[in-house]
């Protein structure tokens, strides 16, 4: 289900949820359960400047518990939250910025954060250079942070970050 509410122009807020009940095991359970997914968006786009969004995502699920035997009465909720602050600016025709900030937190200690800058160049509708600089630090597999790249003409990729790392890249596209 969900709400799109317009205060005014050029502001969007933009409200989500879903439920899920899986009738059979699935993974990481092996009984009967369910899953809950809310998002929270709002977007902002100033007058020839930049668009600002910030969403806010909250995931729930209930899993096995690791440490005991599988079983109906050995499930734990499983919580993981996620701010997100986008940016994108087209200076002009041909040149764009944007930018990310993302940070995730599931369990008690378990924090991951990803931030990436990006300048795209654009000589014509075929032919455009974009430079992305990305680093990240995710504590954990289970706050993996998803975050598209663009590629050549007609490609694109979502790899899923967690570690710690830097990344550059450079995309010719003709």
């Amino acid at each position: 289900t969900g709400l799109l509410i317009i205060p005014f122009n050029n502001a969007k807020i933009t409200v989500d949820s879903d439920i899920c009940y899986f009738p059979a095991a699935s993974y990481y359970l092996s009984t009967p359960g369910f899953s809950y997914r809310s998002k929270v968006e709002f977007s902002y786009r100033f007058y020839n400047g930049p668009e600002i969004i910030v969403r806010y995502t909250n995931r729930s699920r209930q899993v096995d518990d690791m440490q005991l035997s599988p079983g109906p009465e050995n499930t734990t909720l499983q919580i993981k939250n996620q701010w997100r602050i986008h940016y994108t600016y087209l200076i002009t025709e041909q040149l764009k910025l944007g930018g990310r900030m993302e940070w995730t937190v599931s369990g008690k200690n378990d924090y991951g954060s990803l931030i990436y800058q990006q300048i795209q160049i654009k000589h014509n509708e075929r032919i455009s250079l974009t430079y992305r600089i990305l680093l990240f630090d995710i504590d954990s597999w289970l706050n993996k942070i998803y975050c598209y790249e663009p590629g050549v003409r007609y490609s694109f990729l979502f790899p899923a970050y967690y570690g710690k790392g830097l990344k550059n890249s450079l995309v010719l596209s003709v």
